[in-house]
């Protein structure tokens, strides 16, 4: 029994964006298309159905194929208000900028503050807000300069003023954040 060949309007075709981001299917008329016009980014990849094969360059995979690229579309397709675009989008979506945090302006001021002041622990605030690499380098400069290096000040007085010194900066740093920042990681609004 041999099998069949799949329909060119079959949508098997799926394209890996260099930054991880997998859009499709596309059909074989939509992929010759889209790689005739340079939409697939030249470090992105495709593969075809939901094989397991490895996932390879756009233009190898053109080539394999040995079909003639589609002609250019008209400019009235482009014009069609019926028609939906099916190109892959090469940035990521945007963010929501109309919704509201679930997180509130006056928690995240006072988790700003009150950790670092009382607990000299810095960066809570922007854990929760969502900015991970903030926060957990506030939080690695609180615990090993401020914390470590007051701990080994019992041993060696001089490293209590390097302690010091950081946890003015750290104080500082996040008073500028609680004055100024109004927006998570997600670009939402924080409420309240």
């Amino acid at each position: 029994m041999t099998e069949e060949p799949p329909s060119p309007l079959a949508k098997i075709w799926w394209y890996r964006a260099p930054s991880g981001e997998i859009y499709g299917p596309y059909d074989d008329v939509e992929f010759d298309r889209y790689a005739a016009e340079g939409r697939f980014d030249s470090g992105g990849r495709v593969r075809r159905g939901d094989d397991p094969s490895p996932w390879e360059p756009v233009d190898v995979a053109r080539k394999a194929r040995r079909s003639p690229p589609p002609p250019p579309a008209s400019p009235s397709e482009f014009r069609s208000e019926s028609s939906q675009p099916t190109s892959p989008p090469l940035e990521p979506p945007v963010e929501d900028l109309s919704g509201v945090s679930s997180i509130s302006r006056v928690v995240f001021i006072l988790l700003a503050l009150l950790p670092g002041l009382m607990l000299s622990i810095f960066g809570i605030h922007n854990l929760v807000a969502g900015y991970t690499g903030r926060g957990v380098t506030q939080l690695i400069l609180s615990l090993m300069f401020v914390w470590g290096m007051g701990c080994i000040s019992l041993a060696l007085p001089p490293t209590l003023c390097l302690s010091a010194v950081v946890w003015i900066g750290l104080v500082v740093w996040s008073i500028v954040e609680a004055s100024t920042v109004t927006i998570d990681a997600k670009g939402r609004r924080f409420s309240g």
